[in-house]
């Protein structure tokens, strides 16, 4: 980059740079920076997907929110409201593993599991989050309160659950994604229910 040399006197010229051959006026130098560094910025920051969930760029921080919207993320996957089952691939890792009822299972040893306990009807409740962050992962435990309505063989019965609940969640490429779930079931009560 060379310096002009009118841009060296006080004349009422406008002051100029010359870059490989061109003259350009400073202001508009200016205005070209600032927006190359709104748009890097811009890069950096999270954004939210169609579906209201938080995405952040590979190199950001994790936040709480992130963490927590992962959680519901996954529950809300495996939902009967859920339209597609295999959408708790997208927020769980490849070597995903859960423990629950003494049993360790896999992504699609979860889902195959969960298609057979006959629900109609689901709700959570997730409490009382404690979260630690670190660079690229986070660990949450907290409460979950879960009631359902099973229909088997005509008759539906309701069933509540407490757990405590514990998830790791690692970044893999940018998204948030859980790695390791563990659920000990505190409290458990059911109910016939008449039509």
């Amino acid at each position: 980059m060379i310096i002009h040399p009118s841009s060296l006197t006080h004349s009422a010229q406008p002051t100029t740079l010359r870059t490989f051959g061109r003259r350009y006026p400073i202001k508009h130098l200016i205005n070209i920076s600032s927006a190359i560094a709104i748009l890097a910025l811009a890069n950096n920051l999270s954004a939210e997907e169609s579906d209201g969930h938080i995405t952040q760029n590979k190199h950001s921080n994790i936040t709480e929110a992130e963490v927590v919207d992962t959680i519901k993320r996954m529950f809300h996957s495996f939902s009967v409201e859920s339209d597609d089952r295999n959408n708790f691939y997208d927020v769980v890792t490849d070597d995903f593993v859960l423990y629950e009822m003494g049993q360790i299972f896999s992504a699609s040893e979860f889902i195959e599991l969960a298609e057979t306990f006959n629900t109609i009807e689901d709700d959570w409740e997730l409490t009382d989050f404690n979260i630690s962050i670190d660079n690229q992962s986070a660990h949450a435990y907290f409460r979950n309160k879960g009631r359902f309505v099973t229909l088997t063989e005509g008759k539906k019965r309701l069933v509540k659950y407490e757990w405590l609940e514990s998830a790791y969640l690692v970044r893999v490429n940018g998204e948030l994604k859980v790695k390791f779930y563990f659920s000990d079931a505190v409290n458990e009560t059911s109910e016939d229910l008449s039509d």
